[in-house]
């Protein structure tokens, strides 16, 4: 269902068909909405799936997805494009660490969770194919029509949507419990966890600027001039990057250690946003692909970190805790950074994201070599 799930035609295009109707402002204003909803739903949509099953999790959020793509589809204002991006961020929250659970509980089931992030690596890499499908088709399908794309990432949602109703839940053991007291003893205990909380704040900064960076790259292939129909083709690529590293993720980390892996991630991202904002080429488009695959090789990674800290019952919430924290992060500086665009250019808001996630993770990494992690 991830592949489905990641057929999003649109994705490619979207900032130059937002660019018809808004300033950029108001497209990281969207954005800035989506996260918002991202904050609202994130951990009582992973507590959902911990306390009513993964598998009514995954049913809701691939309903309110086809909703949110829906009303992009029809939508020729802020207002309707609000409405897609709440009912889009509702949908992605009720998906959002039970996929991760229902997949590793599955093989905990089996007795292979050893192979945890061999499988998670793979489907990551399914999902990166869908998207390379769906990104060089979404490019090519906006010559025809601008909204194609749009309709066509309909059929897949509504698909994905009833496959969700034919899954299994694989058996967990967890005791019963009160729901509000069992959650706040989970955050209660998060936090008392000096490692996890750690880790789990670190995790969620590279997937922060990652997604950042990835309308920010729109933004720069429009003021290199690129042709709209290779949007696709670019992004694409970007997949195809993502994807290696994701399923190769296990092989690079035993090969670098844990720790280096850990640290290449967010100091290589910083080289390559600094060196676009001090170039303005379309020959440095050829490095997008480096951040795409320092993504993919992050989330099995991080992801087969948190997976040993916690238990069954508490791991879709605390998935959940850390992409609560990455919205946090693109809710905060989202919109400065589409500040900075309007206000001066693409390449100063390069710099300044080079800049601060040179921060931020300088910062974490005094906090996990504390914790022993580094």
């Amino acid at each position: 269902m991830n592949f489905l799930r990641e057929l999003m035609f649109f994705i490619p295009i979207l900032v130059p068909f937002w660019s018809k109707w808004l300033s950029m402002q108001q497209i990281f204003m969207l954005e800035a909405a989506f996260s918002a909803m991202m904050l609202i739903f994130e951990i009582p949509s992973g507590y959902f799936a911990d306390i009513f099953g993964r598998k009514k999790s995954l049913i809701a959020g691939s309903f309110f997805g086809a909703l949110g793509i829906a009303a992009f589809a029809f939508s020729s204002d802020f207002t309707g494009f609000f409405v897609g991006e709440i009912l889009t961020g509702i949908g992605i929250s009720f998906v959002s660490g039970a996929e991760e659970a229902i997949t590793y509980e599955t093989l905990l089931q089996s007795h292979q969770e050893g192979r945890y992030k061999k499988v998670q690596g793979k489907i990551f890499l399914y999902g990166r194919l869908a998207s390379i499908i769906s990104n060089i088709s979404g490019g090519l399908l906006a010559i025809i029509i601008i909204r194609l794309p749009f309709y066509a990432s309909l059929l897949p949602f509504l698909l994905a949507f009833i496959l969700s109703l034919t899954l299994q839940e694989p058996q967990r053991h967890t005791e019963k419990f009160a729901t509000w007291p069992h959650f706040k003893k989970i955050l209660k205990e998060t936090v008392a966890n000096k490692e996890l909380i750690s880790f789990l704040a670190f995790a969620a900064i590279p997937p922060g600027f990652f997604l950042m960076s990835f309308w920010l790259y729109q933004k720069y292939m429009l003021s290199v001039e690129l042709p709209i129909a290779y949007f696709g083709f670019v992004i694409a690529l970007m997949s195809i990057t993502s994807g290696i590293g994701s399923k190769y993720a296990q092989e690079i980390e035993t090969y670098l250690t844990p720790k280096i892996s850990l640290v290449i991630v967010p100091s290589l991202a910083v080289i390559v946003w600094l060196i676009l904002a001090y170039v303005k080429s379309i020959w440095a488009l050829i490095l997008l692909p480096v951040t795409g695959f320092l993504w993919g090789f992050f989330m099995p990674v991080f992801q087969d970190y948190i997976q040993k800290m916690v238990s069954s019952d508490r791991r879709a919430t605390i998935f959940s805790v850390r992409s609560f924290g990455t919205r946090c992060i693109f809710l905060v500086l989202g919109p400065f950074l589409g500040y900075i665009v309007d206000l001066w250019d693409i390449q100063t808001a390069f710099f300044s994201i080079a800049i601060i996630l040179a921060a931020l993770s300088g910062i974490s990494f005094v906090s996990l070599r504390k914790v022993g992690i580094l």
